[in-house]
């Protein structure tokens, strides 16, 4: 299912300040996995979850993308956006798989620890796919 959310950019500066000597620019998969180390206890109790998806790269065009998901609220933390030249404020995020902490890091391990989990969330990916045809979006994996 894909599913819509707006950024919550005082948690994305929060996640990126206290993260940041770990976060890498065009390094979202590995981000997400670096930062959960630091909250560790909102991944444990659910409150945040992983998504994968698609964020807005320019107009029309959207790139696939990891983030972080808070439950409560249903918004987007993004710890990569910050390291983005062009802004991140305005950009659109899309999700079409949400994992809990111990699914994630199971597909993980099935994966041979390849963060992007493009084998495991293949069939989502191409739902992803599907709702850019239908939206007259690019979608870049």
């Amino acid at each position: 299912m894909i599913v819509e959310h707006n950024i919550n950019v005082e948690l994305t500066e929060e996640v990126y300040e206290r993260c940041s000597h770990a976060i890498q620019q065009k390094m979202c998969y590995n981000n997400v996995f670096a930062v959960m180390g630091y909250y560790m206890d909102k991944f444990r109790s659910g409150e945040w979850k992983v998504a994968y998806g698609y964020f807005t790269a320019v107009e029309r065009i959207m790139a696939r993308h990891a983030f972080i998901v808070d439950m409560e609220t249903g918004e987007a933390i993004d710890p990569t956006a910050p390291t983005l030249s062009n802004g991140y404020k305005d950009r659109e995020y899309l999700s079409f798989a949400i994992l809990g902490i111990d699914e994630y890091l199971e597909l993980i391990g099935k994966e041979d620890r390849e963060p992007a989990l493009y084998k495991s969330l293949r069939e989502q990916d191409a739902e992803a796919q599907l709702w850019g045809m239908q939206n007259n979006t690019i979608m870049c994996g």
